[in-house]
């Protein structure tokens, strides 16, 4: 006698395998709200520019400028995290290519990320 799983086909098999891989059976959304906490960071200094992925690149230049120009700061340091990397790196280019003087140099290092699922209830 054949079983239900020998009539399926091989797309239902794997449409079966990745419903189970979707699956967390941790994570109950009526029981608990997940919350993205902010990466801890050292205290800012004045030669750093952080990015996110909504800052403003001409408002990230515009402070950067004033930084080297107007505060003769001898170096600025730029931080991007996950999707501003990007934006970081395209900041960095920007004043490479503005000022011929400007030496850029890249470093990476690893984040990290810690996230929270807060109970909704207080039982």
């Amino acid at each position: 006698m054949a079983s239900d799983d020998d009539n399926m086909s091989d797309d239902e098999h794997m449409n079966d395998e990745e419903e189970e891989e979707d699956y967390d059976p941790i994570y109950n959304p009526d029981l608990y709200k997940f919350v993205k906490k902010v990466p801890q960071r050292m205290p800012a200094k004045k030669t750093d520019i952080y990015v996110s992925r909504s800052s403003s690149l001409k408002m990230l230049h515009r402070r950067a400028v004033k930084l080297l120009d107007l505060d003769r700061e001898p170096f600025i340091v730029i931080h991007g995290l996950s999707a501003a990397i990007e934006i970081a790196m395209d900041l960095a280019r920007d004043l490479v290519r503005d000022r011929k003087n400007l030496q850029m140099g890249a470093t990476t290092s690893t984040v990290a990320l810690v996230d929270e699922y807060h109970p909704l209830n207080d039982e």
